[in-house]
């Protein structure tokens, strides 16, 4: 209570009364008082998780009120996970250049993490790969292209001349490989135990993707990569995908929002350069 009161600028007795005051009008117990301090009950769990979005309605109110005056100034709030920072890059880049007032706070987590943070509209959208089972009912999500993953090599690799290759062939090579807890690392045990081959012993393991880039662009290293990132210009100059079939791995990639949520115009704008983006590199 003590810290709450420093927090708004009050007095200790002040938020006392206010809190007892919630409490008479909603004929519940917010807060279960012991001698080790205060905790809250499930009335207030639940009047917390209603007003989150009561605030954040209110935030939205705010901001479109200054977007009558220019639509094209506020923030937004985007998660992506690594691999697909070069097309966000892109649009981002694209709308800005176009409208300088926008803002964007881009978050980088795992597709699980950024699923919550919609939950808890900290995130305003994501950009990520999109499985059914894991996305759920709470959420809209738009798919914008189906990308499944290839073992990238430099450009001038001797692999990169092959016409046909079987990854049987490439088992003995030096690879930098995803974590085995991270999509990409599981991606990669379900591609080689299917074809009943041992997985390779990576000689680098890390989850930073610009490292593995990094790392292909040396031309000793062989990784497995998303096969849109190969499609930018700067990945495109030093990197190329094997000839070997993946198909296995093909998921959806799109925009995900939580269900029933306004985000305002500034959203509108960034869903269709999505779109725009996404069909530069697609037709």
């Amino acid at each position: 209570m003590a810290k709450a009161a420093v927090l708004l600028g009050v007095t200790q007795p002040a938020i006392s009364k206010s809190i007892a005051e919630l409490e008479r009008t909603l004929g519940v117990a917010l807060l279960d008082r012991t001698p080790r301090g205060v905790a809250p009950t499930p009335y207030a769990d639940l009047l917390l998780k209603r007003v989150i979005s009561i605030f954040d309605d209110v935030r939205l109110a705010l901001e479109e009120i200054d977007h009558l005056q220019d639509p094209t100034q506020g923030e937004l709030r985007i998660g992506a996970p690594e691999p697909l920072l070069y097309f966000l890059t892109t649009i981002i880049d694209d709308l800005v250049a176009r409208h300088p007032n926008m803002r964007f706070d881009v978050t980088i987590a795992d597709t699980r993490l950024l699923l919550d943070m919609l939950r808890s509209r900290d995130l305003d959208i994501a950009f990520t790969r999109i499985a059914d089972e894991a996305v759920g009912t709470e959420f809209e999500t738009e798919l914008l292209y189906d990308d499944p993953l290839v073992v990238a090599a430099r450009s001038t690799s001797p692999w990169s001349k092959r016409r046909r290759i079987d990854l049987a062939h490439l088992t003995d090579e030096r690879w930098v490989l995803s974590p085995p807890d991270t999509l990409l690392g599981r991606f990669a045990h379900e591609i080689f135990g299917s074809r009943g081959l041992m997985m390779p012993r990576a000689a680098v393991v890390t989850r930073s993707v610009q490292m593995r880039v990094n790392l292909v662009a040396t031309g000793r290293y062989l990784s497995l990569l998303p096969q849109a990132m190969l499609q930018f210009q700067r990945a495109r100059d030093t990197l190329k995908p094997l000839k070997i079939d993946l198909a296995e791995t093909k998921r959806h990639v799109g925009l995900v929002r939580l269900k029933g949520r306004t985000i305002g115009r500034i959203a509108d704008l960034f869903i269709a350069q999505a779109r725009h983006v996404v069909g530069r590199r697609y037709t």
